[in-house]
């Protein structure tokens, strides 16, 4: 859990080089990054179905959400003009970038068998995904939610788990074109907490 959570934070410093035309500098990724915690009880993150769903029994929830703002003049122009395009962008540099390359290399050794050869575990193949509703890869993630702007990725265990899991958790990648602003809002959040029993400390909805 905590390893994911510091992969997110650690993505979200290099999400701008995944979209831009041109790189960044390191002091201006970090110091342009927002780190959101704890997050308001009325934030939009709480009010996932899904989340609802997995989190019956209201156990506590460790959340992140980082925010980067970056120029228009700095992402590339086909992406400025579609933010369905710009929001797959961001998922593959999320889930195909630095970061992610060590878990991505565990988990691939650990989980990929003959019987799952055919769900996506190379960085190419993730390269490629449009993260439609119900991708799998890796065999450890799945897209539980999709809408123009916003991708939702389970994790914890097997898509083929479909039940509680000791561990859950939800990455969400979202991308939002703020044309007024002349900027582009991308944000990385996660959610995780116990699912497969109620935890010792009590049933209670936000805990950061």
């Amino acid at each position: 859990m905590n390893a994911f959570r510091r992969v997110a934070k650690v993505a979200a410093t290099g999400i701008a080089g995944t979209v831009a035309g041109t790189s960044l500098g390191v002091g201006y990724l970090v110091a342009s990054t927002t780190l959101v915690t704890p997050i308001p009880r009325d934030d939009a993150l709480w009010k996932s179905k899904t989340l609802k769903k997995l989190n019956h029994l209201e156990n506590p929830v460790l959340a992140d959400i980082c925010i980067k703002r970056i120029p228009l003049s700095k992402i590339r122009p086909e992406l400025v003009e579609d933010e369905d395009k710009l929001t797959e962008e961001f998922a593959r540099g999320v889930w195909t970038g630095w970061a992610f390359e060590p878990q991505r290399w565990l988990f691939t050794k650990i989980y990929r068998t003959p019987e799952n050869s055919h769900l996506k575990f190379s960085r190419r193949e993730i390269a490629g995904c449009t993260f439609e509703l119900g991708t799998e890869f890796i065999d450890q993630f799945e897209v539980v939610e999709r809408s123009r702007n916003e991708i939702t990725v389970r994790e914890g265990g097997s898509p083929r788990d479909l039940g509680p899991r000791e561990v859950d958790g939800l990455i969400t990648t979202t991308a939002k074109i703020d044309r007024e602003a002349g900027e582009v809002e991308l944000t990385l959040s996660t959610r995780f907490f116990k699912g497969g029993r109620r935890s010792r400390m009590g049933a209670c909805r936000f805990l950061t």
